[in-house]
């Protein structure tokens, strides 16, 4: 199967997922607008809503402890 999209050209079976590698922001927010995932803002910009619980929790932060920087941070349950 091919699927075209403007001037991509990406060939796939009936069974895999077609691939997109090195897509123009444009070409993403067109296939973003295409498939109703967002809409255009006042300004242009690509406007979508994400739902409950899809930030990262700060509990999943963590820094890398290295010589360079390991007096200045204050080491324990929040940096770790």
């Amino acid at each position: 199967m091919t699927r075209r999209h403007n001037d991509m050209t990406t060939e796939t079976d009936a069974t895999t997922p077609a691939k997109h590698i090195d897509l123009a922001p444009s070409v993403l927010i067109e296939m973003a607008l295409s498939r109703g995932e967002g809409v255009l803002s006042d300004t242009g910009a690509l406007r979508v809503e994400t739902g409950q619980r899809t930030g990262r929790s700060p509990a999943d932060r963590f820094v890398v402890r290295e010589v360079t920087s390991e007096d200045a941070i204050d080491w324990g349950s929040v940096n770790k």
